[in-house]
């Protein structure tokens, strides 16, 4: 009879245990149902500037019906999801760049072997996902669009 004591014991703490690693993970991202990334910050100079917007420009429109610019030259600053592509025909260091749930480019091949040198060397290479501060800017006579990103240099 001992020995059920033992096992209840050992079941009860593998759940809080479950419990305990679940609420310390991170949440998932708005329009991202169930996964879960690791949130990072920068030094807040928006110095990494994202490339291929011009094939996302129906992500573009979209942001912009979602939240109209005030004027003819608009910017707006929010969080960006960094998406590890390793699988990615052209590179396998591809770092994809959505903006709610909405792709609108990538990191460039250079800054995405620093981007995933400096997530290695934070310790944070479980994750394929990251959080980070975006400004989004649109405007301009042709109606120019482009995304900046606060990320750690490796």
């Amino acid at each position: 009879m001992n020995w059920l004591n033992t096992i209840g014991w050992l079941i009860a703490i593998a759940i809080g245990y479950a419990v305990y690693r679940c609420a310390r993970a991170p949440k998932a991202a708005p329009g991202a149902p169930g996964k879960t990334f690791a949130k990072i910050r920068g030094k807040g100079k928006f110095e990494a500037e994202v490339v291929g917007e011009s094939h996302y420009a129906d992500a573009f429109y979209e942001l912009a019906r979602r939240h109209p610019p005030s004027g003819a030259d608009s910017e707006s600053f929010g969080d960006a999801i960094l998406t590890l592509e390793d699988d990615n025909q052209h590179d396998r260091n591809a770092v994809a760049v959505s903006i709610e749930g909405l792709k609108v480019g990538y990191l460039s091949r250079a800054m995405a072997l620093d981007f995933r040198a400096a997530i290695a060397r934070d310790g944070l290479t479980q994750y394929r996902e990251f959080a980070v501060a975006a400004r989004l800017y649109w405007g301009g006579k042709h109606q120019h669009h482009s995304v900046q990103l606060d990320i750690p240099q490796a």
